[in-house]
């Protein structure tokens, strides 16, 4: 939190806030769970979008950050998102949320999304992340004028824990995307060893762009007057599949993953906004889809937002494909090599993560599996 100066005989004295000049809230007073039937009754049993959840998890953390400090909030990022199990029409699906840590502005929010499974009749950790949300003023700036987060128990202090380490794994993704940048030439030796005999044919990055644009309308403004990011990440999850299904000519495709959702700018409904999406990586049975917003304002444009899609390919039977479509590559083509360089880079840096046997996501208790304590269950999910 902020700190105080003061001038005494023209000389500033900065003052750090104590235990007892802040105001200070426990987690507890502002987590939240929220539970509902999704997707379309016709479609009952088929697999569902991920844009659908994105919107529920980002409204909940919207809520938490909210209960929190008591004043407007905005989302600033998603952290890598893993659907461990799919999601399906017609399911029951409860979000939970709690507050993780706090800093100056800023909220980061644990979210914990579960599936009701019909055959068991148990609740199924679906996918744990963090949302980083930040507090509004009356000018829509940053307000550091919001309580601390008392840390009483050691599950705290390790949810708090996490949610820094995946802060961290952002910065350093970041940096190394950025040393991928700063080079003056990558060769295709940079890559490894290409597994190019599963493909039957190869398009350039380029014919993988996907171009939209679209008029956001008031119904999709939230209380800020801007519009909604639940909105905004169904959007893009929609073009993140439609790129990967023209890419590999099979409808049947789903997002799996996200990665380093940023919102930097907030959209008006009076903005005009752009989509770019193109494939930015395959593996054996994925497709990696980068998306940028652009909005237009004033006849001038900014970058809005920017994530990373990872979209499975599978068959009619509903089991993983493999991907038949690969990038081509060209070693004078300096773009698209450190476009695949990047991506090389960023899996093999989360395999690292992985295989580091230092590094322990928080587990799951099961306690907020489905929104209900251990004791309401017939017999309590175990950690996955």
């Amino acid at each position: 939190h902020g700190s105080l100066s003061i001038d005494t005989k023209g000389k500033s004295v900065h003052l750090l806030p104590t235990m007892a000049d802040t105001r200070w809230k426990v987690a507890s007073e502002s987590s939240l769970s929220l539970s509902d039937i999704v997707g379309e009754e016709s479609q009952y049993g088929k697999r569902m979008q991920a844009g659908v959840l994105l919107d529920m998890m980002d409204l909940v953390a919207g809520r938490v950050a909210y209960a929190h400090c008591e004043c407007p909030v905005a989302t600033v990022a998603v952290d890598r998102v893993d659907l461990n199990y799919p999601i399906l029409h017609g399911d029951l699906v409860s979000i939970h949320g709690t507050l993780a840590h706090v800093g100056k502005s800023s909220m980061m929010v644990d979210i914990l999304t579960s599936r009701k499974d019909m055959f068991s009749r148990e609740w199924v950790l679906v996918q744990r992340s963090v949302f980083t949300m930040v507090a509004l003023g009356k000018d829509h700036r940053p307000n550091t004028d919001i309580p601390g987060l008392k840390i009483d128990t050691r599950e705290e202090e390790e949810r708090r824990a996490d949610a820094l380490r995946r802060r961290e794994v952002a910065r350093e993704l970041r940096l190394l995307e950025c040393e991928v940048d700063a080079l003056d030439s990558v060769t295709l030796a940079d890559l490894g060893p290409q597994d190019t005999l599963q493909f039957r044919e190869f398009v350039s990055l380029r014919e993988t762009e996907l171009h939209l644009s679209r008029q956001f309308l008031p119904r999709h403004l939230n209380i800020n007057n801007t519009v909604f990011g639940g909105d905004l990440l169904l959007w893009m999850d929609k073009c993140a599949t439609y790129t990967a299904r023209h890419f590999t000519r099979n409808m049947n495709m789903v997002t799996i993953a996200m990665d380093r959702i940023e919102f930097k700018e907030p959209i008006n409904v009076l903005d005009l906004v752009r989509m770019t999406a193109r494939v930015v990586g395959v593996t054996k049975y994925t497709v990696d889809v980068e998306l940028c917003v652009i909005l237009e304002r004033g006849g001038s444009q900014r970058v809005s937002h920017h994530g990373l899609f990872t979209i499975l390919n599978y068959d009619n039977a509903g089991f993983k494909a493999r991907v038949l479509t690969g990038l081509r590559l060209d070693e004078s083509d300096t773009e698209t090599l450190k476009v695949l360089l990047k991506g090389k880079r960023r899996r093999d840096y989360y395999k690292a993560i992985v295989d580091n046997p230092n590094y322990r996501p928080l587990p799951i208790s099961g306690k907020w599996l489905g929104g209900m304590e251990p004791s309401e269950r017939a017999s309590p999910s175990t950690s996955p």
